[in-house]
This record gives C-alpha cells, structure tokens and sequence, in this order.
C-alpha cells in the first residue's frame, strides 16, 4: 500500500502501478499531518488531493493538502513522465485523463510518449464527464490486433471500459483493459460499482484470452457501511 513500482505480467512484460493520487493514502501521514496544521508531502512531488469536504457548509469547494500551483500540468507532468521513464514500463493504463475543452492534456502527454516508443488509444467518458481513460504499449513489444473495444458499463452512469487486443512479442495474443469505476463511499455508490464489475467481467470473458486490467476501482481500503449501518459485502 505504499508507493508505486513495476509488476510483471504473462510473457515478462512489465507494466506499472504508480502512487495513488488521491484522499488519505495509508502510511503517508498525511491524516496526521493534517489534522495537525502540518504540510503533507508526498513522495517523489506527488500532491496528496482531498475533497470534496463540508467546510462552513460549503460541499462544492476542494480542499489541497499542498500548494494549488504545484498540481498544474506543467509542473507535474514532468515529474510523471521521468517516473514512466526510469520505470519504462511495456503497458500503461491511464484514468482520470484530462479531456476539457480548456485544460485538455492527453494530446501532450500521447505525444511525448510517442516520442519515447509507445501508441495508444484514448477515450473520454460518457455525457458531461470531462475525462477518461487510456492504454498506451511499447511498439517494440507489442501489435495492435483490430480496433478498440469502447464498452459502456452502465446505462445509468457516464463510465466505460476500454479494451485492446494486442500481440506480445509476435507470439502471444492477450486482451488489455483499462477503466475507472464510479466512487463514492456510500451504499448506493458500491452498488453501481458492483453492476460495473459485473458488466466489465462479462465483456472480458467473451473475449476468452489471459487478460490484464488496469483500472481505478474506486475500491475503499476501509469496510462501507450501508444506510442501516451494516458492513456492506
């Protein structure tokens, strides 16, 4: 539960699992460190990110436990790109990918991976979402078999899946897939993600091929209680 590293997957391909991002991430300090007045800092320039929370009544407000300036794109892609760099990972799969009219950052980011090897495929979430999810792979490892897979999760929420065939080293045909559940720490929210596991696990099987996901499950590290103050299942 500590910070990112490398992983390897069927065939010896390597792929990356990088630091969380975001609320209380277990064995930071950072819950101490707040409720103390004091700065958390995360490792290698990560920002620790908290909110929503109910503050003089105000749900709609986000709350930083580090300088707002050091979350700008400028200042953190950097330091993310050198991270994928050193790890140099074969598969990526990215969430919570910046597609607003305004701060759109996945045409940077492909293309200064590019620059270093990889391709890819994007897609931004259903409905008013201003985000979405991606797979990027090394070129020299892996093919591309067909397009894209886009899968809706669910029909009431903006959430997709993203899947790729993909070939590893002119031999072995695997299925790659990455997505990003719906969060919420409340009964109704576990449901939703239970439906979205459930839908996201069937589109997988029907491919029948080993397969890696890469995903935000949105999965809380604690029990949720439902509204009748029972552990949900």
């Amino acid at each position: 539960e500590g910070g990112g590293g490398e992983a390897e997957a069927a065939g010896g391909c390597r792929y990356l699992e990088t630091p969380p991002m975001s609320s209380y991430y277990p064995g930071s300090g950072g819950a101490d460190a707040a409720a103390s007045g004091q700065r958390a800092r995360a490792p290698n320039g990560y920002a620790f990110i908290r909110g929503p929370e109910v503050q003089g009544g105000d749900r709609s407000r986000h709350f930083f436990r580090c300088p707002e300036a050091d979350l700008a794109f400028r200042r953190r892609w950097p330091r993310l790109r050198a991270l994928i760099l050193e790890h140099s990972p074969d598969l990526m799969g990215l969430q919570e990918l910046d597609f607003d009219k305004e701060t759109s950052h996945a045409s940077r980011i492909f293309k200064d991976l590019e620059k270093a090897g990889y391709t890819g495929a994007c897609v931004k979430k259903k409905f008013r979402a201003c985000d979405g999810v991606a797979l990027l792979w090394r070129r020299g490892r892996f093919q591309a078999l067909g397009e894209p897979s886009i899968w809706r999760l669910s029909k009431s929420s903006c959430h997709v899946a993203l899947g790729q065939r993909l070939q590893l080293d002119n031999s072995v045909e695997i299925l790659v897939v990455t997505t990003h559940l719906k969060a919420g720490l409340n009964e109704a929210s576990e449901v939703e993600r239970k439906l979205q596991a459930e839908e996201l696990l069937r589109r997988i099987q029907a491919f029948n091929l080993p397969t890696l996901v890469l995903a935000d499950m949105n999965c809380s590290p604690e029990p949720l209680l439902g509204d009748n103050a029972a552990i949900l299942e």
